[in-house]
Parts: C-alpha cells; sequence; structure tokens
C-alpha cells in the first residue's frame, strides 16, 4: 500500500498539521551566538502553534558537548582518510593552510578515538530514539549566528576559525552523525 500523505494544498486539510509534535530542548535551542536567532525561531513556533495547533514538547537530549567532539573525530577521521594519499604524498602545498591545518589536527586522532567516537554515537542514537518516542519532530535553529563577514584575505588563503564554524554548524551535527533527516526552513534575514 502506497504512504498516506496529507494533501496541504488546500485550507480544509492544514488541521492536520495539529496532531504533530515537536520536541525542543531549550538548553540546546538557546545555545547560540545571537539571541536573535533563537528568539526569531521561538516567534516561528508561536506562530505554528497559534495558527495549526501545533504542540510543542520539552525534551532532554544529553551529551550535546560529546557528541561535537564524535562528530569531529568521525568526520576528520573519515575525511582524513580521503584525501590522505594526497596530503601524504607531498601534495600538501596544493591544499589551503585551513585545511592543512585541520588535516594535521585529524592525524592526531588514533583508532581508539574513532572506535570511542563510535560507541558515543550509538549512545547519543539511543537518546534520539527516546526523545521520537515521545515527539514527531525536533526542532532547532538552523545556524547558531547569522553569517559572518569574510575577511578580504580569506578569499585567497582561506581561514580556520573553528569558533565560528562550531557557531555555523552547531544544530548540524547531530543529523550528520547519527544519519537523521532535517530540513531548514527560513525564517528571517
Amino acid at each position: 500500500m502506497p504512504p498516506c500523505y496529507p494533501k496541504l494544498g488546500t485550507t480544509d486539510n492544514l488541521n492536520v498539521l495539529g496532531s504533530i509534535k515537536l520536541g525542543k530542548y531549550t538548553n540546546w535551542f538557546n545555545d547560540v551566538y545571537s539571541d536573535e536567532i533563537s528568539e526569531t525561531c521561538e516567534s516561528m513556533l508561536s506562530l505554528l502553534t497559534r495558527s495549526f495547533g501545533i504542540e510543542t514538547r520539552e525534551i532532554v537530549l544529553p551529551e550535546l558537548e560529546e557528541m561535537r567532539v564524535a562528530h569531529v573525530v568521525t568526520i576528520g577521521s573519515e575525511a582524513l582518510s580521503h584525501v590522505y594519499p594526497s596530503f601524504n604524498q607531498g601534495r600538501r602545498k596544493e591544499m589551503s593552510s585551513d585545511v592543512r591545518v585541520n588535516m594535521a589536527l585529524f592525524e592526531s586522532f588514533s583508532a581508539a578515538h574513532y572506535v570511542a567516537a563510535q560507541c558515543l554515537r550509538r549512545r547519543i542514537m539511543h537518546y534520539y530514539m527516546e526523545a521520537f518516542k515521545l515527539v514527531d519532530i525536533i526542532v532547532t535553529p538552523t545556524t547558531g549566528m547569522t553569517a559572518p563577514k569574510i575577511p578580504p584575505n580569506s578569499l585567497k588563503i582561506g581561514e580556520s576559525d573553528l569558533q565560528t564554524s562550531g557557531y555555523l554548524m552547531r544544530f548540524v551535527v547531530a543529523p550528520n552523525l547519527i544519519g537523521l533527516p532535517a530540513i531548514s526552513v527560513p525564517v528571517s534575514f
């Protein structure tokens, strides 16, 4: 039997949205560079509640910092394994300085670090599976900050600003690490 999708093309069917339960972990939701980000997203959640009766429930997603570390180790190790032949055969200078710095960091990870990251990844998956027993969708801002200005010299030589990268990627780590589908919905700017 084919899946049943709601027909949202008419206003007659908008009440179907009222059955959706959104999950929000407030501590994470508000972990942004600028309060303007979380306030704008909070306004959108309020609009969804007023307009469609969508319920937002508080959830807890533990070990967010550990998840970020597991993500860096996993993605870094996998990126390094992909570019290592070029990186290790005298072609380092062909890469921008920011890539070389990151690859040097990734070289410091051991196989034990990678295995530990995968164990943590599984534990994080469990936390999300438990949250999805209570809610249909987990909501966060798309990014923890608005787009920063790009320094002119970065266009030529690259840039390694891990703090800014961390804010920009703050909410994409979980879907990326544990393979969750995700969608970004513009709400401002």
